[in-house]
């Protein structure tokens, strides 16, 4: 922006514009660091600020650390739920799932990191905070699979929201775990991903839902 004569002038950022920087900032120093190695010093650097306007908006480190966990986890919920909402069957709405959750991994690397891929610091209220996202991650998916009907397991005993919610982890965990394998095979196409992972789980979850259990050897 140019003022009188030329001269550039400094526009002036509003409040909400430089807190937007910061988590922007900070988001991509934590993912590159990790929380422990990043600093507020570095993260100001980031955002071209200066550390007491970092204070200004957040307390503490660990602060700004759980601001941008919920601002991630609903930026990855947003972006499944927008796919999955229009789909009516429980494997169309995993499907969607999958692949926004790939989509996402892909175009929003710096978040999924933080959300995912590095390990909780040893910060009580930051491990806290990582349980509650992937706890919102896994309600989630059992939306996705929740009221699907499954074949009563003679002499089963286990509630049946309970066998849903063990499905909604395996499903959360295998995403996570190929996606991990993806970071460093980034060469494998992400419909090849979703392909897989349907093939792994939605095959696995339909055989269940239809009454084929797997008998411990020798039953």
């Amino acid at each position: 922006m140019s003022g009188k004569n030329g001269v550039a002038v400094r526009q002036r950022l509003t409040r909400d514009e430089r807190r937007a920087r910061i988590l922007e900032a900070a988001s991509r120093v934590i993912a590159d660091r990790g929380y422990d190695g990043a600093s507020i010093e570095e993260i100001a650097d980031a955002a071209g600020i200066t550390r007491p306007v970092i204070y200004d908006h957040f307390a503490s480190k660990r602060e700004l650390h759980v601001s941008l966990l919920e601002l991630h986890v609903e930026q990855l919920l947003g972006f499944m739920s927008e796919r999955v909402a229009t789909q009516e069957s429980s494997e169309a709405r995993l499907e969607a799932g999958m692949q926004a959750f790939f989509e996402f991994v892909e175009t929003h690397p710096y978040a999924w990191r933080i959300l995912f891929r590095d390990p909780a610091p040893a910060d009580e209220e930051i491990v806290e905070a990582h349980l509650r996202v992937n706890g919102r991650v896994s309600e989630a998916l059992m939306a996705m699979i929740g009221g699907t009907p499954i074949a009563e397991e003679p002499g089963g005993s286990v509630d049946r929201e309970v066998v849903w919610a063990m499905w909604a982890q395996i499903m959360k965990n295998a995403a996570h775990g190929l996606a991990f394998w993806w970071y460093v095979h980034r060469e494998v196409p992400r419909e090849e991903l979703v392909s897989v992972t349907m093939n792994a789980l939605w095959v696995g979850f339909e055989r269940f839902q239809e009454g084929e259990r797997w008998m411990t050897r020798g039953d």
